[in-house]
């Protein structure tokens, strides 16, 4: 058992719904019926119900079986809809084809998992393709700009006092990645595991979009729409087909 599959038991005590992302997608979308949505990376599929609920055509897929199999339990448990698949989202390609989406999102840090601009790029490219003219991607990751800033070394531990559950998470520079840390307390158990990030600061962001043909680009420091700053609590690039 892999320690996401450990995680997917407690994630849903340890992250609750983004709800900015899903408020700024609707505010998009606003006034328009059959909008079709891709959560890609999806979790335990918090957000992807919240869509669903809100009358959005639902996908998600994520690499991790036990989460797939989560987002499907939750959408039966909520009444909601859902294709869910499991994969990667590099995969996405092979299971949709061109032109099948009016929003992708790809939020939670999930996209500097990907192992280098090159295949950021790719990616970018892939979503693009996925999207119906004129739709929109939101991408999603940590401030980067800020932990090589401040030199931050570790996040804010998460954690859930009524089930026993904490998350910590370290991050130590190696070259041009950060080898990304993690220790999970749930139960009276500690599981850990590691895995390379390639972190992406605001100039790197907007190399990477440069390159992937999109028409317009905003890179913002929430999902709220405030301008990027070094102490912005995350950065948003909101891309349009």
């Amino acid at each position: 058992m892999t320690f996401y599959d450990i995680l997917s038991r407690y994630y849903d005590d340890l992250f609750g719904v983004k709800q900015g992302a899903v408020n700024r997608v609707i505010e998009i979308f606003e006034g328009q019926k059959d909008v079709t949505l891709l959560d890609a990376a999806a979790g335990s599929g918090s957000e992807a119900a919240a869509f669903a609920k809100a009358g959005f055509n639902v996908s998600a897929l994520d690499s991790n079986v036990r989460m797939a199999e989560n987002i499907s339990r939750k959408a039966e448990a909520e009444g909601v809809k859902i294709e869910t698949v499991h994969a990667g989202m590099e995969e996405a390609k092979d299971v949709w084809p061109k032109a099948s989406f009016d929003a992708i999102i790809c939020i939670g840090n999930s996209f500097v998992h990907l192992p280098d601009k090159s295949a950021m790029i790719r990616q970018l490219k892939q979503f693009r393709e996925l999207l119906k003219p004129g739709g929109r991607l939101l991408i999603q990751t940590v401030n980067y700009d800020r932990v090589y800033a401040e030199n931050i070394t570790e996040l804010p531990e998460i954690q859930h006092a009524d089930k026993n559950v904490r998350f910590q998470r370290y991050y130590q520079l190696e070259g041009n990645q950060i080898r990304f840390q993690m220790r999970l307390y749930a139960q009276g158990e500690v599981f850990e595991a590691d895995t390379l990030l390639y972190p992406l600061t605001e100039a790197d962001v907007k190399e990477v979009i440069a390159s992937a043909g999109f028409r317009s680009a905003g890179i913002f420091g929430d999902f709220s729409g405030r301008p990027f700053q070094i102490g912005s609590p995350s950065l948003v690039a909101e891309l349009r087909k």
